[in-house]
């Protein structure tokens, strides 16, 4: 399974690094600054070398396990490179439990349905919130405008009463 997982690691990789250089050849000192920046991301001390980058860059020439794509690393450049690193998806806050920060969610969003919300979540089918809070608070606003809504009517009733 690590074998089929690698070559897509190496993609999002390349495809990260190119979109926060500007283009398909980065310079030495792009990747130096990239690897830097990576490293402040992930909270390393020692950031990755221009030299590490240029190797996973062009794996196919040099030994994958000596330069392996860790997903310390690739998790950074991800938050770098913002959603253009995923190929154009749409990038959306999930709110998981067991959920790694920055992985990549492979589902379908769906808008929370309370009406105020504009939180996008990943879910089991039949789940219209993304949170109990949410599901709280849109069963309050749901009371609250069929109270109006009885009040409305009454006060209708009583106009069409008078009228008589």
């Amino acid at each position: 399974m690590r074998e089929q997982t690698r070559p897509r690691h190496h993609e999002v990789l390349k495809n990260a690094i190119f979109t926060i250089c500007g283009s398909r050849e980065p310079s030495a000192s792009c990747l130096a600054d990239i690897g830097r920046r990576a490293a402040q991301i992930a909270g390393r001390s020692k950031p990755w070398g221009d030299r590490h980058l240029y190797a996973l860059l062009h794996i196919d020439r040099y030994d994958a396990k000596k330069y392996p794509i860790t997903d310390e690393l690739l998790n950074a450049l991800i938050a770098l490179a913002g959603r253009e690193a995923t190929n154009g998806k749409h990038v959306v806050k999930v709110y998981a439990a067991h959920v790694r920060p920055w992985s990549v969610v492979l589902g379908r969003s769906r808008r929370c349905a309370r009406r105020r919300c504009g939180v996008h979540f990943v879910g089991v089918p039949n789940q219209l919130y993304c949170s109990e809070h949410c599901r709280h608070l849109a069963e309050l606003a749901r009371r609250k405008r069929q109270a109006q809504a009885r009040r409305r009517a009454q006060l209708m009733r009583k106009r069409h009463g008078q009228r008589a």
